[in-house]
């Protein structure tokens, strides 16, 4: 889940909030908009630490690839 939009808000919540079909979106969503990043992983921590973002679904692929 996103919460709303701010002034000053990160440029990866920016991206991430165009693209998104809906409030709540998964994590393959977020690591393909966020692939430019040098370590999309270290921005979506980054974004989950500062309260950008409250939650990541898991995918189905992840889901299936962990087994």
């Amino acid at each position: 889940m996103i919460k709303r939009e701010r002034p000053g808000m990160d440029p990866a919540m920016v991206v991430l909030r165009t693209n998104a079909p809906a409030n709540e979106i998964d994590y393959g969503f977020i690591m393909y908009h966020l692939r430019d990043y040098l370590s999309p992983r270290a921005k979506l921590t980054q974004l989950i630490k500062s309260g950008a973002l409250v939650r990541v679904k898991r995918t189905h692929l992840d889901c299936i690839l962990r087994n």
